[in-house]
């Protein structure tokens, strides 16, 4: 019960504070609703001052801060300073690009070079299919020439086998035909 009517005396003296009044332990003493010991009060009263001097050198602080940054991002040194880092990352910047560029136009120039080698290796070994199947082609046409001379030249000689046949079969005399014959 104790604590809660310290916290929340504190937070009513929190705000009559942020709306321009000025006390002092008075202030909090008539907020506590609660009679504490003499000893207690001090200790409260000491933690109270405390947590009051470290949240307005923290106030201090910040506002330093702020005021040292304000100083600093105005400072020509600091202006100098930041706009040779931006010139220094627009240069990287530029120099990954360029080398980016580099990369891909070597890349495509390898890409055009390998598919002209392929349309030429095509074109080549489409020449070189044509090239055998003529020679096949010729060779195919003199063998079946060859066939046929041999067919022709065959039957030429069976026909001369034939004939001689024929002539020795023929009767040498042909006034006497035999009836039987």
């Amino acid at each position: 019960m104790l604590v809660l009517n310290c916290a929340k005396s504190m937070s009513e003296t929190d705000e009559s504070k942020a709306n321009g009044e000025r006390g002092g332990t008075n202030d909090i003493a008539s907020n506590v609703a609660v009679k504490m010991s003499h000893k207690k009060w001090k200790a409260f009263i000491k933690k109270e001052k405390r947590k009051a001097k470290r949240q307005e050198e923290a106030k201090l602080r910040d506002e330093q801060q702020i005021r040292e940054e304000e100083r600093r991002l105005n400072s020509p040194s600091y202006q100098a300073e930041k706009a040779a880092e931006e010139l220094k990352e627009e240069l990287e910047r530029r120099k990954i690009e360029e080398e980016s560029k580099r990369q891909h136009e070597l890349w495509l120039f390898h890409e055009q070079r390998s598919q002209e080698l392929l349309r030429q290796k095509k074109e080549w070994e489409e020449k070189e299919r044509q090239k055998k199947e003529e020679i096949e082609r010729k060779i195919k046409e003199e063998w079946e020439e060859r066939q046929k001379k041999e067919k022709e030249e065959e039957e030429e000689r069976k026909k001369k086998k034939e004939k001689q046949v024929m002539s020795t079969n023929k009767n040498p005399y042909p006034e006497l035909l035999c009836i039987y014959c």
